[in-house]
């Protein structure tokens, strides 16, 4: 059966940004050329055994911008390996970092694909180490990009903050201009936070402010996870069939640290625990093959057996993100996400 594989690429975890929030355990290493070009040899040699199989590649980070625009005139080279039409580069970037060269080079190389971004309108979390405020160099950023055609998704934290200005939230990203937003709750911070944080009642109180705001203007801007519970509610044999697969969280996903190591899951590189793998020394095939590549539905099928198994809302939250609440846990958020359904189908 093909798959569609997630291979999330973080060439460093370094970042320009102080985020209170931030939960990347950030260190100073960057991709050497040995390591991007293993990875992309042993994706070429994967794809040229599986030829039903696609990739998405998703340039994460730290900031991926920080390598600069000849490190991705690097990888347009080696994407050379590979069909074009079997892979889409997608980024996410807080555009802080971003030049006209590096954009014109990124149109080259995500072609059709999108940016990922963030920023926080009505609080001061988000912040540059250099001092500069983080709002306005956003945006420069944000402008270049779209001016080159970029379609731009935000990525928002919902922090204890937030609560009670869903409306506003939603009405700022939506004039702001941005294609799309998906809602994130605020998980554990890796480094000290004193802000506000946020619990599970308050999600579900964030959730139904912002789908209210979201309702009343006819679902002009798409918001997950609003956009894959509709869908799932009008097509129950659809395979978009809950949270995680809604915020492109698929299985397998393959997400590869600067020293070429592997992980299943873009959190576990984030704090450095779950390696299955390297992909200097170890082609992708295998790394496929071991058990814990897989570990999302193994969590799935354990939490279906207990607790979450007589749930009416088990298919459109699934347990939740695993790496955050554990293999055997269900999610933290299950109350939010309870009160939320329950009022919007009451």
């Amino acid at each position: 059966m093909a798959k569609n594989i997630e291979f999330v690429i973080k060439p460093t975890l370094r970042c320009n940004g102080a985020c209170s929030y931030c939960n990347v355990a950030e260190t100073g290493s960057f991709m050497g050329k040995p390591v991007i070009e293993a990875t992309f040899r042993s994706l070429a040699e994967y794809l040229g055994r599986n030829p039903l199989d696609e990739v998405t590649i998703l340039w994460h980070g730290g900031e991926p911008t920080l390598m600069g625009e000849f490190f991705f005139q690097e990888v347009l080279g080696l994407q050379a390996l590979i069909s074009d039409h079997r892979v889409e580069h997608v980024m996410q970037s807080n555009l802080t970092c971003m030049t006209p060269a590096l954009a014109d080079t990124l149109c080259e190389l995500l072609k059709g694909g999108g940016i990922g971004t963030s920023v926080d309108p009505f609080s001061d979390y988000r912040r540059l180490k250099s001092g500069e405020p983080y709002p306005e160099r956003w945006y420069e950023g944000f402008e270049l990009v779209r001016s080159r055609g970029f379609r731009v998704g935000m990525v928002y934290v919902v922090h204890g903050e937030s609560v009670g200005l869903g409306k506003s939230i939603y009405h700022y990203f939506k004039n702001v201009g941005v294609d799309s937003l998906t809602l994130i709750p605020l998980e554990e911070p890796a480094r000290e936070f004193e802000g506000a944080r946020l619990d599970a009642p308050s999600w579900g109180k964030f959730l139904l402010e912002i789908y209210r705001a979201w309702e009343e203007d006819r679902a002009m801007l798409p918001v997950e996870p609003f956009v894959t519970w509709a869908h799932f509610a009008h097509d129950k044999d659809s395979p978009r069939c809950g949270f995680p697969e809604g915020l492109h969280c698929c299985e397998p996903t393959v997400a590869v640290a600067p020293t070429g190591d592997v992980y299943p899951c873009v959190r576990l590189l984030d704090v450095g625990s779950g390696a299955i793998g390297n992909l200097v020394v170890d082609s992708l095939e295998k790394i496929l093959t071991r058990p814990d590549a897989l570990w999302r539905s193994q969590r799935r099928d354990l939490l279906r057996q207990g607790e979450c198994a007589s749930c009416r809302w088990w298919d459109l939250c699934a347990g939740g993100c695993a790496a955050a609440c554990g293999f055997g846990r269900k999610t933290v958020w299950c109350e939010g996400y309870r009160l939320f359904f329950e009022a919007v189908n009451e």
